[in-house]
Formats: structure tokens, sequence, C-alpha cells
């Protein structure tokens, strides 16, 4: 709950402002965060995306029912599906038109350092966390499409975050988790997803270094993966690290996302609640696992899955 004197003072603020000479739409923004300011923060929906247990159906349906978008999964502990056509290219190019039309075309640079100060990441993004942006026709059909493969509502999802990596830029091995599944009023983030928006000439492969699997990145394709415990939704998915490889040759482009258990959108956008504000900060967690360097992805890069047929799931 917000304090209650800080309500107040925005009350009597806008109440002294209206007779004087301020302009009507500072009053009117006043406003507005007084009335984002009396809205409860508690959580928007009780019912959970999926409860505990049933994440394995979630990946297997989304791998069986969906074959115009050439599912294949690639992992089941922990489950990694790999989509590859998730998007056509005209979608794509109005993503990133859209995106990019908020910010005049640029990207801000992500410069990310771990305790000791090294670099961990280095890449460029654009939040599409503009009206414009999110009610774009491709990025709505994009985030209902991702909505109905993973049976999560709309609203869980966080806003579509667009990053770019340029020759020699990387993410080293991290994992999403943000908290439970059942922390904050949205709760954790339950999935991961990427989606391809470029194809590199060499290099910017996604490497999960827990089970050793690299995935080469084709302009269209997307994988998707857990960052809960499929058993637990209080603990993380330990098998879940995954790193960016340094692009060697081109640029790497791409769309990425989280879709929380709870709604995570009214909270956060139309609600303005502090309480998620960290939820849409990618973080560094380095949790227990049994590969940690980016450099073993580097080394595998040539092991790059292909998109073969032997992943596919029968009915």
């Amino acid at each position: 709950m917000r304090p209650n004197w800080l309500l107040a003072a925005a009350l009597v603020l806008a109440l002294a402002l209206a007779g004087t000479s301020v302009c009507r739409s500072t009053i009117v923004g006043i406003g507005e965060a007084l009335r984002r300011a009396l809205l409860p923060c508690g959580r928007a929906n009780e019912t959970a995306a999926t409860a505990a247990g049933g994440l394995g159906a979630v990946f297997v349906n989304a791998a069986k029912d969906f074959p115009e978008l050439s599912p294949r999964v690639l992992s089941r502990d922990p489950w990694i599906v790999a989509f590859q056509e998730f998007a056509s290219d005209a979608e794509m190019d109005g993503i990133l038109a859209a995106a990019r039309a908020q910010t005049r075309g640029d990207f801000v640079q992500s410069l990310m350092d771990d305790e000791d100060g090294d670099v961990v990441r280095s890449s460029q993004h654009i939040w599409c966390d503009t009206p414009t942006c999110m009610q774009d026709a491709d990025v709505v059909r994009l985030m209902s499409r991702l909505s109905t493969v993973t049976r999560t509502p709309a609203a869980n999802a966080e806003v579509l975050q667009l990053l770019r990596y340029d020759e020699g830029q990387r993410y080293d091995v991290h994992n999403d988790y943000t908290g439970g599944g059942h922390d904050g009023a949205s709760g954790g983030r339950l999935f991961s997803f990427v989606l391809f928006l470029s194809s590199p000439e060499e290099g910017g492969e996604l490497h999960f270094a827990d089970v050793n699997l690299t995935i080469r990145a084709e302009r269209g394709a997307a994988v998707l993966w857990p960052s809960l415990s499929a058993q637990d939704f209080d603990l993380p998915e330990l098998l879940s690290h995954h790193a960016s490889v340094p692009v060697r040759r081109g640029q790497k482009l791409a769309a990425v996302t989280w879709l929380h258990l709870y709604d995570w959108r009214t909270l956060q956008l139309d609600r303005g609640c502090a309480e998620s504000l960290g939820a849409i900060i990618p973080p560094f967690a380095l949790l227990p696992r049994s590969h940690t360097q980016t450099e073993d992805a580097d080394e595998d890069a040539d092991r790059s899955e292909d998109y073969s047929d032997d992943g596919r799931v029968s009915d």
C-alpha cells in the first residue's frame, strides 16, 4: 500500500494548481498520477496461469497443437521448445518499425557488470513500452500468439524488449528467475521467450549451459522455456541457465519477453504499482549448474541445432 502522505500531497498540489496559471495538461497529469496511486496493488487476478505439475502439458501441447509454427521439443528436462516459423517477415518488420519509431530508431546501450566489475552483458535494447508500440498490430498479433501457445493470459506478459547484438557483443550465462511464482502480486517469471529477428552470419547462438544445447539464431524462429521449476513454482528452474554467444560476424536482432504466473500488465502498466517494477530488469542470477562459461557455448557453436525433424512430437 502506498503512503497516505503521498496521496494527500498529490491531492493538495493538484487543488492548489487548479487556481493558478499552470497549464491544464500538468493538472491532468497530476490527477492521473493520483488516480493510479489510489488503485490497489494487490494481485489483480487470483487465478494462476497454470498449476504446479502442469507445466509439462503446456509444452507438450505447444509442440503438438501448432504445426503451422513448425515446433520441436529440444529438451524435456528442462522443457525447451523451438519454433522454426513463429513470425512472418512482415510481422517482424512491423515490430522493429514500431519499436524504433518510439526512440527515433536508436537502441539504448545495455552494459551489465558482475560483482567483480567484469562485463557480463553488452548489447543494445529498446523497450516496447509506449501505447503506440504496445498497440501496434504486429506487436499485438505476436503477443496474442504467444498467449495462445502458452495458454497464459496476455496480461501476464511483460512488455516486449527488442535487442541488438553487434559483432563481439554477448550476454554471459544467466537465469531469468526474479522470484518464486507466488512472490509479489504478479508472481515470478513462469516462461521465457525469444524471437530471432535476424540471422547472424556467424555466432549469436542461444546456449543452454546446463544441458549443453546450442540453438542457432535464425530469423523467424523462436524458443520457449521455463524459469520456474515444473514441480514447485516457488523454486527456480536450475537447468535453464542460458547465454547469448558472442556475435562473430553480422548482427543479431531479437525480441524477448517473460510471462508471469499472475497478471503483470494491470499492475505495472495500468496501476503503476512499484511492487512489480523490478520485474522488468533482466537479472543476472547465477544459480547452481553444471556449466557457467560462455566460452563453452562458443566452442560448441558448430554443433548448433539445425531444426531437423528429429525433435517433433508425434500424436
